[in-house]
């Protein structure tokens, strides 16, 4: 700084045009933004990979979920038909598990009445 307080201007600076100058920040703007994007697009790149590994083992982990569950019920109407007739314990395992599936379907309506509020 000068000793009035104002900012020194270098040789380089004074001899240029201003429209020279705000060309020269105009292309380093420009620099400046596109790096951003390169590192935002790489960034939510490895963000969508990382999601998609994770839905993907969220989908198999919700497809055991049904076997097991079905398996269950098999085993359920297995034994109950030792004590009544094989139609009436499948139709007790089929009741059952419409109870189960209304009832999920019932929960996933209010939690997405209560995220969308």
């Amino acid at each position: 700084m000068e000793s009035n307080g104002r900012i020194a201007i270098t040789e380089s600076l004074k001899e240029r045009s201003v429209g020279e100058l705000i060309r020269d920040s105009a292309t380093q703007a420009q620099a400046v933004l596109r790096g951003e994007v390169r590192v935002a697009l790489a960034e939510a790149s490895e963000d969508m990979r990382r999601a998609g590994r994770s839905a993907l083992l969220v989908m198999f982990g919700g497809a055991l979920a049904i076997l097991t569950v079905t398996l269950l019920l098999i085993a359920a109407i297995a034994a109950l038909a030792v004590h009544v007739p094989l139609w009436v314990a499948v139709l007790i395992g089929a009741a059952s598990s419409l109870l189960l599936t209304v009832s999920t379907f019932v929960l996933a309506a209010r939690v997405a009445k209560e995220e969308e509020d």
